[in-house]
């Protein structure tokens, strides 16, 4: 090999190492090496969310042990009327008779007739369930942790119909319309403060404890014994009048007991959520609280008048339940979830800033500052999340936005030098941090606001990077965006 050619081999490699080194500090490798970067802090981005959840499921631990002290959520099935009565039932069963003679007997086993009585339970309805409530709310507070009660004063007045017989596929074989009862179903008896039950204008009836009698509630029930003159109740039919007063948590509901139910409540509560089978027919919600009123007739439950307790016909009744829930509209804890799930592009429009400061005046940032940069991003998270357990949403929001945008703009302030670069990224980093609280603040438009951004800031790097050279294969430097001015390429 000559001279010449060793020269021109030695030319042809430092050539191909310069291209190579070129493309290597190229746009285009820079911007793979940035969303590498980017979906590396997927990692801590999703060590917060944990912690999130965690500080989450404690704070609805909590809530519910204040629930389960106070009152659980509250949920009524009747009055109802219950009343004993017999069958007799038919079957066989199996005997053994001695046949054959004396000397050589011989057993025989034959089915044989066998007639027994049961004791059962019919359940009526009534008529007509008029509930009248008021509903009083409190906060209950645990260390950092926040709990909505209520108390409610309830007054349910109806009448049943005239009793006269019981339908039932077994022969009845007597009633004791003398000990018919009174039996409403509630899931929390712990939370009953008061009761009391008139019937007709006649004296106050003392309730008590009892359990099976409503069977299918997943609660107790609390009955009057025995009605003073059952059967002529039964026969002519009565009124009743039964004023409660519930704590509760979470929410209330009611079960459709009467052939025709209509339920008002009126509350302080500027927050309910109205759910279960029925809406309420009439409502008002204001900042001073709310009313509603349900009316179901019994076309829209398709459920007897009249049935067995084993039957099990509580659990479908209660299959139609409406009633209300004490909402906290969109806590801190759904927010900053919330939040996070924007965090990835939250870090991507950042890194799109630093990365266009980068182009426009050529100043090198190295991948180890992106990093910092974004796990300063991953801060503003946790500090969100830590603050808002003690001063709320929207003052730990902005003091963790003051926190980390501060710090950002000073930073990327120092690295490319120049108020007005610094500047440039003060307003930048204050309208990203503006349009995700108002993103976060739109609770129904959350994903097209949020899309839209992405969208925006998509367009805009489309048409912000269309003269870039991302290759840099057409001159050592790289080539900046119009109006830029040329960075040198380093050595």
């Amino acid at each position: 090999m000559t001279e010449a050619q060793s020269d021109s081999r030695a030319a042809m490699a430092r050539q191909i190492f310069s291209r190579l080194s070129d493309f290597l500090k190229s746009p285009a490798v820079k911007l793979v090496a940035v969303c590498v970067i980017g979906l590396l802090l997927t990692i801590p981005l999703g060590l917060v969310w944990l912690i999130s959840w965690e500080r989450d499921e404690n704070s609805t631990s909590v809530i519910r042990e204040i629930g389960r002290q106070w009152g659980v959520a509250q949920s009524l099935a009747g009055p109802f009327a219950v009343v004993p009565y017999r069958v007799e039932l038919m079957g066989t069963k199996m005997v053994e008779v001695v046949a054959g003679t004396a000397e050589k007997p011989v057993v025989v086993r034959r089915e044989e007739p066998d007639i027994t009585q049961a004791v059962r339970y019919a359940v009526f309805a009534p008529e007509m369930l008029t509930i009248d409530g008021d509903v009083e709310t409190e906060i209950r507070q645990r260390s950092i942790y926040k709990a909505t009660v209520y108390t409610a004063d309830l007054a349910l007045t109806g009448r049943f119909a005239p009793i006269n017989t019981i339908a039932s596929g077994d022969k009845v074989i007597g009633i004791d319309w003398d000990k018919m009862q009174m039996a409403v179903g509630i899931s929390g008896l712990a939370g009953i403060e008061t009761s009391e039950l008139t019937l007709d204008s006649g004296d106050g009836i003392l309730l008590e404890p009892g359990s099976g009698l409503m069977s299918g509630l997943g609660a107790g029930t609390i009955h009057a014994p025995a009605l003073p003159d059952g059967a002529a109740k039964a026969a002519e039919g009565f009124s009743f009048r039964l004023a409660l007063r519930l704590r509760g948590s979470d929410g209330l509901s009611f079960a459709p007991a009467g052939r025709t139910t209509e339920v008002s409540l009126r509350s302080p509560w500027p927050h309910p959520g109205f759910s279960g089978r029925f809406l309420p027919k009439d409502r008002e919600i204001g900042g001073d609280g709310f009313t509603a009123r349900w009316l179901v007739p019994h076309l829209a439950r398709p459920l007897p008048s009249q049935w067995t307790l084993s039957d099990e016909r509580v659990s479908g009744l209660k299959s139609f339940d409406f009633g209300v829930r004490f909402v906290t509209p969109v806590d801190f804890y759904s927010l900053v979830d919330r939040a996070l799930k924007y965090g990835l592009m939250f870090v991507g429009i950042v890194f799109m800033i630093v990365f266009a400061l980068e182009i426009a005046t050529g100043v090198r940032v190295h991948g180890v500052q992106y990093l910092l940069v974004g796990i300063m991003i991953i801060m503003f998270f946790l500090l969100l999340l830590a603050f808002a357990e003690h001063v709320g949403f929207a003052r730990a929001y902005l003091i963790a936005a003051l926190a980390t945008g501060g710090v950002l703009t000073a930073y990327v302030g120092l690295v490319f030098g120049g108020v007005r670069r610094a500047l440039a990224t003060l307003i930048s980093f204050t309208l990203l941090y503006s349009v995700l609280y108002l993103i976060l603040q739109l609770e129904d438009y959350a994903l097209l606001a949020g899309a839209s951004l992405g969208f925006v800031t998509l367009t805009g790097i489309l048409f912000g990077t269309r003269r870039l050279d991302w290759s840099a294969v057409r001159s050592n430097a790289v080539k900046p965006v119009s109006g830029a001015p040329v960075a040198q390429a380093e050595g």
